[in-house]
């Protein structure tokens, strides 16, 4: 597998819903690493809205995070999926939601900050205080958000 079929399998999921529903029905959300799908399917499409949850700026920002000493050169040659959020999340035409916790020990929290600023359409990062990468959905505040985005 590459990544260019995973993106492949999201636009084939995606043109099913959309026999079924209107584009404005259609919410895509992506977590983690299945973020950079996410973004990449919305600049494609014209869903309802984005939500991104702990979103990576690019895998090679993340490697870089968790080998610091690993060269530059030997990141870019095992990363198999480069995911480059960073470049397309600004081709998004729809509002973009992110939700991050501020303790994410996976996902930096500086990798949602950075992403804001490259949007281009209404958006909003929804800041988990003691937030962890596997957990967001134990607090209140998410859920709150969450519900207030949907309706």
């Amino acid at each position: 597998r590459n990544e260019a079929m995973l993106h492949r399998d999201a636009a084939v999921a995606y043109n099913y819903l959309k026999e079924r529903y209107s584009e404005n029905q259609i919410t895509i959300y992506g977590r983690s690493i299945g973020t950079g799908i996410a973004v990449c399917l919305a600049k494609e499409t014209r869903p309802r809205m984005l939500i991104l949850e702990s979103p990576i700026f690019n895998m090679r920002d993340l490697a870089r995070h968790h080998y610091p000493l690993m060269p530059a050169i030997l990141v870019a040659l095992i990363l198999k999926y480069p995911m480059r959020t960073d470049l397309w999340i600004a081709d998004v035409p729809c509002p973009v939601y992110l939700f991050h916790g501020t303790e994410d020990d996976v996902v930096p929290y500086n990798s949602s900050e950075r992403l804001l600023k490259l949007i281009r359409t209404e958006s909003r990062l929804i800041r988990i205080p003691g937030g962890g990468h596997n957990n967001l959905g134990d607090f209140t505040l998410y859920h709150e958000e969450l519900e207030r985005i949907l309706k």
